[in-house]
């Protein structure tokens, strides 16, 4: 994705905004946190916006086993299909169209 750039790198101009409307309290809390990151509101909620984004990605992107269970998969994956009798007879219903 070309429209995100890694906070992480603070050579990167920022070329594009975000507003956004906070409640009183939250927006207390998160200059606060920023404040303990002696960081800027923006370059705190950037940050955070964008490992949480990370993170969302990854949940859907990877999954992670151990090798145990990796090869225990491959074994599996690698068996001939047993066949389903309820699939089997699902698949013989004809189609009310043919």
């Amino acid at each position: 994705m070309t429209d995100v750039a890694n906070p992480r790198d603070a050579n990167l101009p920022a070329n594009r905004q975000v507003n956004l409307r906070l409640a009183s309290d939250r927006l207390d809390v998160i200059d606060r946190a920023a404040a303990i990151e002696n960081t800027s509101r923006t370059e705190f909620m950037t940050n955070t916006a964008y490992r949480e984004a990370e993170r969302v990605i990854s949940e859907q992107s990877l999954l992670r086993i151990s090798s145990d269970a990796y090869e225990s998969l491959v074994d599996m994956l690698r068996q001939p299909a047993k066949p389903i009798p309820e699939i089997q007879d699902l698949i013989a219903i004809r189609s009310p169209w043919e």
